[in-house]
């Protein structure tokens, strides 16, 4: 996805495209949602040239239907703990789509490492997630999705828009 950035008509440059990073983020506590926002917001104000979109999910199963309706996202912030379907079930149906999205997990201890590294997890946020830590992480995941070293089409196909990295 790209967001265009209009310039004025006397300038030779007719636009500018930016990739638009997407976040998905999943956490059944509102609390903790509107804290992930609001860092999103404040790291978006800080890195203009990184532009971005966090849409927010309090059920796992609305976060999968977005997915499945909308094509994936580049960055996912998944709380480990959710009833139902935890953030680990959810990275793993993530990569089952052939996703190579980076994924962040939420948690209030590192007990669950093991499985996230089936998942190939690019890191954990440790709640209450701070600034610096949110900042670094988004950094860190930010580099990984660089469309010179990761182009990628959207496809629309029976299951879904579909992101297909080119290598």
């Amino acid at each position: 996805f790209c967001c265009i950035h209009p310039v004025s008509a006397e300038s030779p440059v007719k636009s500018e495209v930016k990739p638009l990073i997407r976040i998905g983020i999943c956490d059944d506590r509102r609390e903790d949602i509107q804290r992930l926002q609001a860092h999103a917001a404040w790291f978006g104000e800080k890195h203009p040239e990184i532009p971005l979109k966090a849409d927010a999910f309090t059920s796992p199963y609305d976060l999968l239907e977005a997915i499945y309706d909308g094509g994936g996202y580049d960055i996912y912030i998944l709380d480990i703990i959710m009833p139902h379907l935890n953030g680990i079930d959810v990275a793993q149906k993530v990569r089952e789509r052939g996703e190579t999205a980076e994924i962040l997990f939420l948690t209030v201890s590192r007990e669950y490492a093991v499985e996230a590294f089936g998942v190939k997890a690019s890191g954990y946020l440790i709640k209450p997630v701070q600034k610096a830590a949110f900042e670094q992480e988004m950094l860190n995941c930010i580099r990984n999705l660089a469309p010179n070293e990761n182009p990628a089409i959207l496809l629309k196909t029976k299951e879904g828009i579909r992101r297909v990295h080119i290598r």
